[in-house]
């Protein structure tokens, strides 16, 4: 994905993709190490400058929380209008990853 970026960036600003990277690439250090990144800060008078990046993002592992909540807590309904459509709603339990995605 950082490739496809890059090349977009190199097409829009009609340069080579060696010429993104030269002034975009910078290293961050995370809680889970330093990471080489795609870096954009924009100065401001008077205010804080705007920064943004692509990457630094670890793939090792990623836990999720596996909690289990009641599906009018998931789908943010109350329960009584689960009630009204389906009365064993408040039997079945849904994840949030899987609700919100």
């Amino acid at each position: 994905m950082e490739l496809s970026l890059v090349k977009t960036l190199a097409k829009k600003f009609k340069t080579s993709c060696q010429k993104i990277y030269k002034r975009y690439r910078t290293t961050i250090d995370t809680k889970d190490g330093i990471y080489k990144v795609l870096l954009v800060k924009v100065e401001r008078e008077e205010k804080l400058p705007l920064i943004t990046y692509f990457g630094g993002v670890s793939l090792w592992g990623a836990t999720c929380n596996r909690t289990l909540y009641p599906i009018s807590y998931a789908l943010n309904l109350p329960e009584s209008i689960l009630d009204k459509f389906a009365p064993s709603a408040q039997a079945r339990a849904v994840s949030l990853e899987t609700a919100h995605m």
